[in-house]
């Protein structure tokens, strides 16, 4: 019974953290026709003319796959879910997340 209970308690950490990430980068950042309104510029890496952008899908990712490695950590589900809703809202709801170098 306590496993099964466990098993909802993890299921749960992780669509409560996907869609918290999705609600925070809703809000965050405004994406849209005349609406580019993100301020956060610190994931830009200028080199010479030249722009590297990490979008967040692709940050997301690097620390979900270190998230892998840490599997009894408490509150392993409710990261991992933040980190696929921040993956989810990167590529669902930006035309260029494609886009690293421009």
């Amino acid at each position: 019974m306590l496993n099964i209970v466990n098993n909802y308690l993890q299921f749960f950490y992780l669509v409560f953290g996907i869609l918290i990430s999705i609600f925070l980068y809703r809000n965050i950042c405004v994406y849209g026709e005349k609406q580019n309104k993100c301020y956060y510029k610190f994931n830009q890496i200028k080199y010479k003319k030249n722009v590297i952008h990490l979008h967040h899908w692709l940050i997301h990712s690097i620390l979900l796959f270190f998230n892998y490695f840490n599997p009894k950590y408490i509150l392993y589900y409710l990261y991992a879910g933040l980190n696929i809703g921040g993956i989810i809202d990167g590529i669902i709801m930006y035309d260029n997340w494609y886009v690293i170098f421009k």
